[in-house]
This record gives C-alpha cells, structure tokens and sequence, in this order.
C-alpha cells in the first residue's frame, strides 16, 4: 500500500512540475484521504496539495501549507512549499521568514538556499568582508542605491 503512495506521489510531482495543476491535485487529494492524519507523509501530502492549490490562485492552499508546517510536520520540503505558496500570493517577508525558519532547522538544504537567493530582496554588500549593519557599509549602500536609481531614471528620459 505504501509503495502505491509512493508511486501516486511521484505522479503528482511530475503533473505539478509540468504544470499540470488540476491532474497533480487529484493525486494529492487521494493521497491527503487516503493516509491517516498521524503518519509522517500525511503533512508531505497535504503541504502538495495546498501548494498546487495555491497555484491554482486558491487561497485555500496556502492554509493547506500553513497548517501541515504548524501542525508538527518535518522535513525541509514543508517548508520549501509554504514559501513558495507565500510568494504565489505576494508575501515576500512571510516567504523569507519561513524560509528562515527552515533553514535554522535544516541549514545545508539547497532547495531552500535556492530559495532564499531568488527571494532575498537585499542588494550584494557594498565591502563583502564588513556586516550589513557596520555604518560604511550602510552608507555605501545608500549611495549606490541612489546612483543606479539617478541612472535608471536618466535613460528614461532619453
């Protein structure tokens, strides 16, 4: 029988990564009904469900991904799945802050670097080797700020 899951949730997968929202849903509803709430997989099945019901504009699946991530779930992907379900709606600081959390509790996993990156709205340091908050830093940073924002609005104009 879990052998049966495992297969269903590897379909599911390759109908969400193809985009195929409708299909994937489908096999993570029957997984979702299928398992008992105290297995392990069940908040894996559900935070699935509620990403591919959050890409289909539901607001019900990020609900889904919250729920599977505070509910005691484990695993980096929960995490990974709630992030992205934040961004789909347009939360970028719950997205980071999730991702965070993760990462406190799985720090070397790469979907989640991954995610981080593409979702950290932060400008490179302006001196690599100094902290963010050290005053030089800050006011280089406000300067080069300054510097491509006067130069973007003069091409503009021409």
């Amino acid at each position: 029988m879990a052998e049966n899951h495992d297969k269903d949730f590897e379909e599911g997968r390759k109908f969400f990564e193809f985009g195929n929202f409708e299909v994937a849903e489908d096999f993570f509803s029957e997984l979702v009904e299928e398992v008992a709430p105290g297995d392990p997989r069940w908040a894996l099945y559900r935070s699935w469900l509620g990403l591919t019901r959050a890409m289909q504009n539901d607001r019900g699946g990020l609900v889904l991904c919250r729920l599977a991530v505070k509910e005691g779930g484990t695993g980096p992907e929960l995490h990974h799945n709630l992030a992205r379900a934040e961004r789909k709606f347009g939360n970028v600081s719950k997205a980071l802050r999730v991702i965070e959390e993760g990462l406190s509790a799985y720090p070397d996993d790469p979907p989640l670097l991954d995610l981080l990156q593409r979702y950290d709205r932060r400008r490179p340091l302006s001196i690599s080797w100094l902290r963010r908050d050290h005053p030089l830093n800050r006011w280089l940073g406000v300067v080069s700020f300054r510097w491509h924002r006067y130069q973007r609005k003069k091409r503009q104009v021409e």
